[in-house]
């Protein structure tokens, strides 16, 4: 079975997050040509915080293809150990299997050309497949989907980049965030040119 056919089996939902808040293109196409902000997530405070939820998915984005094949022939190979050590029989075998083809389909959702490896990317990858999702969701107005994942918390959450656009000052998003409970959440205006 073919990644894609597989893919259609699945409701997918994808966070991106970048590791640099300087890149001109990810402030032209993500907030709202620059006049939006960027939240800047503590990376090691965000992965402790989906370690402890339920989301399978959380890692950096492969640029170019030569890893992953080493990846999935690993992969395999723990599984037939697995089923050799243990002599798994079915139906167990085939649970398996089932949970394998989530963690390769979201291996395949961790690969990008390696033109896009200026966006320093890394996902947190939520996977609907046979259990019902554990968080809120559904679609917005326009149709498209959403998953409400409980990221933005006063210790994930540790700077708002305002765009060089952004009609918001400094003073106004910081009182903001003190009345959210951010208190400790840095606010900065990015000085990034953009066209």
């Amino acid at each position: 079975m073919k990644v894609r056919q597989v893919l259609k089996t699945f409701k997918t939902y994808i966070a991106c997050f970048s590791d640099d808040l300087r890149i001109p293109s990810q402030w032209q196409a993500y907030a709202d040509q620059s006049r939006g902000c960027a939240v800047g997530f503590g990376r090691k405070e965000t992965l402790d915080l989906c370690m402890s939820l339920p989301i399978p998915g959380r890692s950096p984005m492969l640029y170019g293809l030569p890893t992953q094949p080493g990846m999935i022939r690993h992969f395999l190979e723990l599984g037939t150990q697995v089923r050799d050590k243990r002599g798994l029989k079915q139906p167990v075998l085939t649970q398996l299997r089932n949970r394998g083809l989530v963690y390769l389909v979201s291996l395949s959702m961790a690969v990008k050309k390696p033109d896009w490896s200026y966006q320093r990317e890394w996902r947190v990858l939520e996977i609907e497949d046979v259990d019902p999702l554990p968080f809120g969701h559904g679609c917005d107005p326009k149709g498209r989907p959403f998953i409400e994942l409980p990221l933005c918390t006063p210790q994930t959450v540790v700077e708002v980049a305002l765009g060089p656009r952004s009609d918001l000052t400094i003073d106004a998003v910081h009182s903001f965030l003190v009345g959210a409970g951010f208190s400790n959440t840095r606010v900065s205006r990015s000085n990034v040119v953009v066209s």
